[in-house]
């Protein structure tokens, strides 16, 4: 039998005809069927046909990516009217999603900004700009999604996922979610923002593959926990930051994990006690992780029990091969630490970097967002610690350079430094070291207010101390390395 595919619109109203008044998502306002997701995606979709013709060419759509049941046709709209979708953070500062659109706009095309009221163009060219030409590298070829990527420098960068989007049942839900425990038409969590890689394309795999979505608009982990007893959710994805605060700030026993059948957890390492704990709480089986990124090199996986048996790993290539090189690009044995690389022939040509930037990747296709770890004999990755220069806030990755240039921005501020401090939820925040110009020049309230309201939350310095100076080396580069979190003003 042959197997066709359906485009984003076509899928929809095939399940609305099956079930139209099953709920589709469900959340804090309630909950939305299938009939009115299909009926609400097809009147946005020609919206943006009718205020984007094809003579317009085919610009991308932002839409903010709230984790709500509203978002839904917004996002789903855009890819049924064939456009390339990027999702955006609704919390981050105008001047910081300004900066990433005009970003776009000069990789790739013109930019909407799509809100439930209102279509609006972003001014993205500036005197002296000359138009790229639209499109990906490859003849004919078009973006279907965008994704901020927070590999492992403080640059901007979006990666393009060729479209059209459309299911396909042989390839929706992929090979990695279903060794996951993933069931389709099941009832699945997601507490993640849609900005993010893996909530993102979680949601839409799950709206494809007709599940219905749980959506936690803001997580709170005794609200995490009294929805999945509640609503009988058998399968979501988290983050170690998820699991540590749920493990640590509620009173969560097997029980209230009974109807789970699948967890997935990325975007950070897991450590020990917080990856037993939750062993414990849904059994070895259906728990796993896996290590990959947005730009989709490849994967790996580990499941439950084959942690237990390796504690630390986050398991083998999972339709991936795996090296580990050294400086030079010299293979090293298992046990020897050196730079992660990997080669996908299915994952590998699905993504492409705008403006120009590009992953290192050896002469026969294997490519690296610069992690490093170790293989043992048996080819599980053992990750060891990134560079000194990028911090983990809960699974974001922020980049010291962009709040140390935020905190420079302020009159008072002489120098700045930003490095990790621990926290026992969230793993790590940033720390922001200060010189500042003259005695009692300004403030910590001031200061972070300066820069709340120009970076996203999770990037404002949770702690602070004002010094004397920060260590630089006679070439005036910034040695952190030698700083800690420090005492906190």
């Amino acid at each position: 039998m042959t197997v066709t595919a359906a485009a984003v619109g076509e899928r929809l109203a095939a399940i609305a005809a099956e079930q139209p008044d099953a709920a589709a998502a469900i959340d804090a306002t309630g909950s939305l069927s299938w009939r009115r997701l299909a009926a609400q995606t097809t009147e946005v979709a020609g919206r943006l046909r009718a205020a984007l013709p094809p003579d317009a060419g085919q610009p991308v759509v932002a839409v903010p990516a709230a984790t709500t049941a509203a978002t839904l046709p917004l996002l789903l709209g855009v890819l049924a009217a064939g456009l390339p979708l990027l999702p955006v953070d609704p919390r981050a500062p105008t001047e910081e999603r300004d900066t990433l659109l005009r970003f776009v706009a000069r990789s790739y095309g013109p930019v909407h900004v799509l809100t439930d009221t209102a279509l609006s163009a972003v001014s993205d060219m500036t005197p002296g700009d000359s138009r790229p030409e639209v499109g990906l590298p490859g003849a004919g070829r078009r973006a279907g999604y965008l994704l901020t990527s927070g590999g492992s420098s403080g640059l901007i960068k979006v990666i393009a996922v060729p479209g059209p989007i459309r299911h396909d049942p042989r390839t929706v839900p992929s090979p990695l979610l279903r060794r996951a425990g993933w069931q389709s038409g099941q009832r699945q969590l997601i507490c993640g923002p849609l900005h993010h890689t893996a909530p993102f394309t979680a949601t839409l795999d799950g709206i494809l593959d007709a599940n219905t979505l749980i959506l936690l608009p803001a997580f709170a982990p005794d609200l995490l926990v009294e929805l999945i007893r509640a609503e009988s959710v058998a399968w979501m994805q988290l983050t170690p930051a998820h699991m540590r605060s749920v493990v640590q700030l509620t009173d969560a026993v097997p029980a209230d994990f009974a109807s789970v059948t699948g967890v997935l957890h990325t975007a950070a390492a897991c450590d020990f006690a917080t990856k037993k704990a939750w062993i414990e709480l849904v059994g070895a089986h259906r728990i796993a992780e896996t290590y990959g990124s947005t730009e989709a090199v490849g994967v790996t996986f580990a499941r439950g029990d084959e942690w237990l048996a390796r504690p630390g790993t986050v398991g083998r290539g999972f339709l991936t091969q795996l090296r580990i090189l050294d400086e030079a690009g010299r293979r090293l044995p298992p046990g020897d630490v050196g730079t992660v690389y990997m080669r996908s022939g299915r994952m590998s040509a699905r993504s492409t970097y705008l403006g120009g930037l590009s992953l290192p990747t050896t002469p026969d296709g294997f490519a690296t967002v610069g992690d490093h770890g170790w293989l043992d004999e048996d080819g599980y990755l053992f990750l060891t610690p990134r560079r000194t220069d990028l911090i983990n806030v809960g699974g974001e990755n922020v980049y010291p350079a962009e709040v140390e240039a935020v905190l420079m921005e302020h009159p008072a501020v002489a120098d700045a430094a930003a490095v990790g401090g621990a926290d026992a939820i969230l793993g790590a925040v940033v720390h922001a070291n200060v010189v500042l110009v003259g005695p009692n020049a300004a403030g910590r309230p001031e200061l972070v207010r300066h820069c709340a309201a120009r970076l996203s939350p999770h990037k404002v310095p949770r702690t602070m101390t004002f010094v004397a100076s920060v260590p630089r080396s006679a070439a005036g580069k910034l040695e952190r390395w030698r700083m800690t979190g420090g005492d906190p003003a």
